[in-house]
């Protein structure tokens, strides 16, 4: 028997969503609005719900594909109309998804970092063009409109952390191996 066999429902759900949201950085009120017919998973998409009511389609990857129909194929406890339902057979809630994430990050010992749906995001968007994911592309997949400055995009790739850390590598003043200045 595999190790996943005597999964229970909530743990392949819990896998699916935190899987889910690091392949494709959706937002987590975009993952919550998702339903059944939102997945077509013999084609790799998620149809998502952005601000404004706006649709866009979102690649999935095979792992995420995996994932996602193991929890489909499970029976559904409530009538909900939500893809995720909470443990009763509700739609799953905003902070019934961040109490899930929380948990085996607190298990595991991770402790002074914010672990939300946000971080999920930030994690894709810092990942995608560091894996060699064009800017443009990114800004679709997360759902920023074209009008939007890159800016909100940028943001997420090029923390202070990461200008810092480049501007160190490559100072021209610094590459000059001039010295150190004098006082």
């Amino acid at each position: 028997m595999s190790a996943t066999a005597s999964w229970t429902r909530s743990r392949r759900r819990n896998l699916a969503i935190a899987l889910l949201l690091l392949d494709t950085g959706i937002r987590a009120g975009e993952l919550l609005r998702l339903t059944p017919d939102d997945l077509d998973l013999d084609a790799g998409w998620v149809r998502v719900w952005g601000k404004g009511a706006r649709q866009r389609r979102v690649a999935i990857g095979p792992r995420v594909i995996d994932a996602l129909a193991a929890y489909q194929g499970l029976e559904r406890r409530g009538i909900c109309s939500r893809f995720f339902e909470s443990e009763k057979g509700g739609p799953l809630s905003c902070r019934g998804l961040k109490r899930m994430l929380e948990r085996p990050a607190a298990r595991a010992g991770v402790s002074g970092r914010r672990i939300s749906p946000h971080t999920f995001r930030h994690t894709f968007a810092v990942s995608y063009p560091r894996a060699g994911g064009d800017e443009r592309s990114l800004r679709l997949i997360l759902g920023h409109q074209s009008g939007d400055s890159i800016e909100a995009c940028l943001r997420y790739v090029f923390g202070e952390q990461h200008i810092k850390e480049r501007h160190t590598h490559f100072s021209p003043l610094d590459r000059l191996g001039l010295g150190a200045t004098p006082r």
